[in-house]
Parts: C-alpha cells; sequence; structure tokens
C-alpha cells in the first residue's frame, strides 16, 4: 500500500508540475500579461496624484464655467434683444459645437468627476500593482513546473529499489 500511495503522490506532483508548464499558454498568459505590462506604463503618467489634482482642478473650474454660462446666456439673449429660444437657435446655427458642449455640460462633467474621484481612489492601488512583475508571471509559472517535473523525472531515473534486507542468520549453536 506504501508503494502505491507513493506512487500516488508522485503522480500527482508530475501532473502538477506540467499544469504549471501548459496551463500559462493555455490562457495566453504570456500575451496578456504583456499587455497588462503596456497597460500599466501607459497608466502610469495619468494615475497619480499630480494627476489626479490637476483633474480635480479641472472639474472645479468646468463646473464654475457651467454656472457662469447660466447667468451669462440670458444677460447675453437681454443684450441681444432675444428671447431664451431665439439666443438658443442662433447658437445651434451659428455655433453648433457651443450649442451641443452647453447641452451636454452637465452629463460631461459628472462623466468627467467620476473617472476623477476613480483615479485619485485608485493611485495608492496601481502604485501597488504596478511594482509587481507582471509580464514575468507566466514565465515563473513555467520555470517552477519546469523544476517540478525536472526533479521528479531526476528522481525516477536515479531510484534505485531497495534490496530486502536478509535477517541474520540464527547464531549457531556451541558445539558440545
Amino acid at each position: 500500500m506504501a508503494k502505491f500511495l507513493k506512487a500516488v503522490i508522485l503522480i500527482i506532483i508530475f501532473l502538477v508540475g506540467v499544469a504549471l508548464i501548459v496551463l500559462p499558454f493555455v490562457y495566453h498568459m504570456p500575451d496578456r500579461t504583456t499587455a497588462a505590462d503596456k497597460m500599466m506604463t501607459a497608466f502610469d503618467p495619468i494615475v497619480n496624484t499630480d494627476h489626479a489634482t490637476l483633474l480635480q482642478g479641472d472639474v472645479e473650474t468646468l463646473s464654475s464655467m457651467a454656472e457662469d454660462t447660466q447667468t451669462l446666456l440670458p444677460a447675453l439673449g437681454e443684450q441681444l434683444g432675444m428671447t431664451e429660444a431665439q439666443l438658443n437657435d442662433m447658437l445651434a446655427a451659428d455655433y453648433p459645437g457651443l450649442a451641443a458642449g452647453m447641452q451636454k455640460m452637465e452629463e460631461m462633467l459628472t462623466r468627467l468627476s467620476g473617472d476623477t474621484q476613480v483615479i485619485t481612489e485608485q493611485v495608492g492601488n496601481f502604485a501597488k500593482a504596478k511594482e509587481l512583475p507582471i509580464k514575468w508571471t507566466p514565465w515563473l509559472f513555467v520555470i517552477l513546473g519546469g523544476v517540478i517535473v525536472f526533479l521528479l523525472l531526476l528522481r525516477l531515473l536515479l531510484w534505485r529499489p531497495r534490496k530486502k534486507e536478509e535477517k541474520p542468520a540464527a547464531p549457531a549453536a556451541p558445539a558440545a
């Protein structure tokens, strides 16, 4: 029974080693971890405290502009002798980009504010995550699996069955 149990354990260890070698390729880990590493590099100038502070300043500036626009447009319409509807029609015809931007201002501010909040909250996590050897991870699995399989095969190649120990013969009876 002990031999069988040892054989089962060795087979399981061998299968774990093979899985560590094969699964990174089955799951395309080399390509995916390279992409993740490139993404981390690309986001590095964006997900940091300085940039998050800059974005928060942009949100505050745009919010102030949106508030000022709410008082500016009625005053402009009044100066031009136009109703609000006439002013909106004129802006849509002569300044379509401005008109479209003003209609979506709150939506854009909400999105920018949310993105800024996420970036601000994730600066610490990003700093920790970028320290991981992401692109090397699959190769660590492959190397570990290779070492396991190699050591197991080495063990099998060098294994010699033990010879059964012979029981020492009973001492001879003294001659009389």
